[in-house]
């Protein structure tokens, strides 16, 4: 395994301004980064992956629309003088079989090229985002894919991505109880054995569900970050969304209403590797792979900054 990142060697005083843009399998989400901090975080549910599981392919409307909220985002960036834009995908884009014909719908809309992450790189830019040089344990449940990372004080010691996350499984199981767990069960079997660690919690999933256990309406990172979901709790609140119907769901005090279809199976999901990996509790952690992303090319770029 790779030796971890110095976070010291960073210019955090750099007067550069960073837009990053990452193309998940959900949601299109935008950072704009000046001197060392977030200063904008922005999202937009598209559901790039909405078929995935199925056809292997990105549909021409998911295309669509997300290339769509990549053009806003560039503009936006562009507008408040953020002219270092740099746009990422993960899961959806490196798995469906026609991602060139969305790397060139980007291209032409914006003038920009994506940078495709591999699962590992992925992971990678999520423990670089949340913990820094920190040990601990990262689970992040995306659209189309799921990472677990763990690192001690020195360099990451374990890194897996599946294909499994919110989308994949709405898309196969719908809230179909019985076809979720045979579908989860048999795929988190693959992380073998993850080590112990104090694990964080990354992705829409996880900050999603923390809205509706602390009922934060409106949603604020703020508070968001830094809270605790008890392996309990995520258990009643996985078997409460898959009850629910999905009126219902709606009327729930801090529910995310571009999430709700999803959010059953994903919280469900997170009960499930919580369960297997024997994690009573994680911390929710608003810093990402956005953050993640913008150490990487900060420290391959420094001698630029």
């Amino acid at each position: 395994m790779k030796e971890k990142i110095n976070m010291s060697s960073f210019n955090y005083e750099s007067k550069n301004k960073y837009a990053i843009i990452d193309v998940g399998s959900n949601s299109v989400r935008l950072l704009l980064w000046k001197e060392g901090k977030s200063i904008v975080k922005e999202v937009q549910i598209t559901r790039l992956a909405a078929g995935l599981q199925q056809n292997k392919i990105l549909t021409v409307e998911a295309i669509e629309r997300t290339v769509q909220a990549i053009s806003l985002f560039c503009h936006r960036a562009k507008e408040l003088a953020y002219h270092n834009i740099y746009i990422f995908a993960t899961e959806a884009v490196r798995s469906s079989q026609n991602n060139m014909q969305f790397i060139e719908s980007v291209k032409m809309k914006t003038g920009y090229t994506v940078d495709i992450l591999t699962g590992e790189e992925e992971a990678e830019c999520g423990l670089l985002g949340c913990l820094q040089n920190k040990a601990g344990g990262i689970i992040d449940i995306g659209g189309a894919s799921t990472e677990i990372i763990v690192a001690d004080e020195k360099r990451k010691i374990y890194a897996k991505s599946l294909p499994i996350g919110a989308v994949r499984l709405y898309d196969s199981c719908k809230k179909d109880r019985m076809q979720l767990e045979a579908c989860i069960k048999s795929q988190i079997a693959l992380y073998g054995d993850v080590p112990k660690a104090e694990f964080y919690a990354i992705g829409g999933t996880a900050t999603a569900l923390t809205a509706l256990v602390y009922q934060i309406v409106p949603y604020d990172s703020v508070k968001v970050h830094g809270k605790i979901l008890m392996r309990a709790t995520v258990q009643e609140w996985a078997d409460k969304l898959l009850r629910l119907s999905y009126i219902e769901s709606l009327a729930l005090v801090g529910m995310d209403k571009a999430r709700a279809d999803v959010l059953p199976g994903a919280v469900f999901l997170l009960s499930s590797i919580m369960q297997m990996l024997q994690i009573e509790q994680i911390i929710v952690s608003e810093q990402d792979n956005l953050e993640g992303y913008i150490f990487k090319f900060l420290l391959q770029n420094k001698d630029n900054l």
